[in-house]
C-alpha cells in the first residue's frame, strides 16, 4: 500500500510576498479577483409566508389548474396582515456553524482582503455596492454579479412529482434574475419503475404513465430565472468509476486518474468539493440523465408558451452535479503515543526508535505513483511542493548555473 505524500509546514515568514507591490496593476488585479471569484456552492431556501396574502393569478400550471385552486380554503379567507411576496429566501442551515454554504467563506475572505491594503479595499468596496449582488433580507451578501456560483434551492414540495405550490405564486423575481446557475436535489421517486419478469427473469421497464412520476415542478421553477445559464440535477449518488482501491479516497486523486473535466465548486467548512459529472467517467445509480432531457424539454415548451422565463431557453445547459470529500483521509491517523519512563535517556530512545519505525513504513519505491507535473520529488522522498496546479499564475526565478551544481 502506497503511503501519502508528506506535506512540510511552512514558516509564517517564508508565507510572505514582498515582490507582489512590483507587479503591474493589471496582474495585482487578476490575483484579487482570482481569490474572490473563487466558485461555490450555495444553499438557500424558499420558506413559505403564512401572513401572505394570494391576489388573482392568471398563474395556470400545463395541467389547466391554478395555483389558487390548490390553495386550502382556511388560507385562502385569511387577510389580516399582509406580506408582500408568498415565500422569503433564506439559508437552509439555521445556525452559521452548520451552514455548508460556501457563501461565508467568501464574506471572510472579503473581509481579510479589505483588511489588507487600500487597493483591495477599494476593489472590494467596489464589488460589494454593485445593484447585481445577491443579497438575503437579513443583509447577508450570497452571490457576487459576475460570480459563476451555484445556488442549491429546496422548496416546499421539491420531491413530488406534481406542479409548483401557491407558495411560488408571488416572488420577487427582481432577486432571482440576479442567480444564473440554480440547482435543485434529484429524488429517486422520479426514476422509472423497473421489475424483473418472472417468466425470462430480465429486468424490463414497468409500463405505465412514467409523466405521473416525472418533476413537473422543476421546469416550472427553473423558468423563475430570467437570466438562467444552467440547471442542475444535484444526485449525489453519481460516483467516480473504480479505481485502485490502496489510493486515498480523495477528489485530489481521482482527478489524476480520470482527468479534470468540468467545473467543480467549493462547500463552505464541510470538506467536499461538487463538479459536473461526466458520464464516460462517473458511475450513474439513477436515471438522472433521462429525467433531466425531460425536463429540458417541457422547460423550452413552457417558455415558449407562457411566455416566462429566458428569453432563448435553448441556450439553457441542463447539467448533473454531484459532490466528493476534499479530504486525502477521513479519518486521521492515529498517532503513537510514547509511554512516559522514569529514565530521561530511556524516554529519548523511545522517540528515535518510534521515529525509525516510522520512517521504514514509507514505500519509498512507489514514490513514482504519486507523482504529477506540478508535483516534485526531492532526495527521493514524496514531498509535495506547491499547490498542486490549483492557481493558474507561475512565479519562478532563474538560479545562476553556478549555484545549482
Amino acid at each position: 500500500m502506497s503511503s501519502s505524500p508528506i506535506h512540510l509546514a511552512v514558516s509564517s515568514i517564508l508565507e510572505r510576498f514582498s515582490c507582489f507591490s512590483d507587479f503591474p496593476y493589471d496582474i495585482r488585479l487578476q490575483i484579487w479577483e482570482t481569490i474572490i471569484y473563487t466558485p461555490g456552492i450555495h444553499f438557500l431556501k424558499f420558506e413559505h409566508n403564512d401572513d401572505a396574502v394570494v391576489e388573482d393569478s392568471d398563474s395556470v400550471t400545463d395541467d389547466g389548474e391554478s395555483i389558487t385552486d390548490r390553495m386550502p380554503v382556511s388560507e385562502i379567507g385569511k387577510g389580516t396582515k399582509q406580506a408582500k411576496f408568498t415565500s422569503t429566501l433564506k439559508p437552509v442551515f439555521p445556525f452559521p456553524a452548520a451552514d455548508k454554504s460556501y457563501y461565508l467563506t467568501m464574506n471572510k475572505t472579503i473581509t481579510q482582503l479589505s483588511l489588507a491594503c487600500n487597493e483591495a479595499k477599494s476593489l472590494i468596496d467596489g464589488l460589494i455596492s454593485r445593484p447585481g449582488n445577491l443579497i438575503l433580507d437579513n443583509g447577508r451578501l450570497v452571490l457576487l454579479e459576475r460570480s459563476s456560483d451555484i445556488v442549491c434551492f429546496d422548496y416546499p414540495g421539491a420531491s413530488w412529482s406534481r406542479s409548483l405550490g401557491y407558495w411560488a405564486d408571488q416572488l420577487d423575481l427582481e432577486q432571482l434574475s440576479r442567480i444564473r446557475r440554480v440547482a435543485i436535489r434529484y429524488s429517486t421517486k422520479w426514476d422509472e419503475e423497473c421489475r424483473v419478469c418472472r417468466t425470462c427473469g430480465i429486468i424490463h421497464n414497468f409500463h405505465r404513465n412514467h409523466d405521473n412520476t416525472r418533476p413537473r415542478h422543476a421546469y416550472e421553477f427553473a423558468a423563475l430565472f430570467k437570466n438562467l445559464e444552467t440547471f442542475y440535477f444535484m444526485d449525489c449518488l453519481a460516483v467516480r468509476k473504480q479505481r485502485d482501491k490502496s489510493m486515498p479516497t480523495s477528489c485530489i486523486y481521482a482527478k489524476q486518474a480520470y482527468g479534470d473535466r468540468g467545473e467543480h465548486f467549493a462547500s463552505g467548512e464541510g470538506g467536499r468539493t461538487y463538479y459536473e459529472v461526466d458520464p464516460q467517467h462517473c458511475k450513474v445509480n439513477t436515471h438522472v440523465f433521462r429525467t433531466l432531457e425531460w425536463v429540458r424539454d417541457n422547460y423550452i415548451t413552457h417558455c415558449q408558451k407562457r411566455s416566462k422565463g429566458h428569453a432563448n431557453p435553448e441556450s439553457v445547459k441542463f447539467k448533473v452535479l454531484t459532490c466528493e470529500w476534499d479530504t486525502e483521509e477521513l479519518v486521521p491517523i492515529k498517532q503513537l503515543e510514547s509511554k512516559p519512563t522514569r529514565a530521561g535517556n530511556k524516554g529519548y530512545r523511545t522517540q528515535v526508535a518510534n521515529v525509525t519505525h516510522d520512517m521504514k513504513k514509507l514505500k519509498l519505491t512507489d514514490a513514482h505513483r504519486l507523482s504529477t507535473p506540478d508535483t516534485k520529488l526531492y532526495s527521493g522522498l514524496p514531498v509535495v511542493f506547491g499547490d498542486g496546479g490549483k492557481s493558474k499564475f507561475e512565479f519562478t526565478v532563474e538560479v545562476p548555473h553556478s549555484l545549482s551544481m
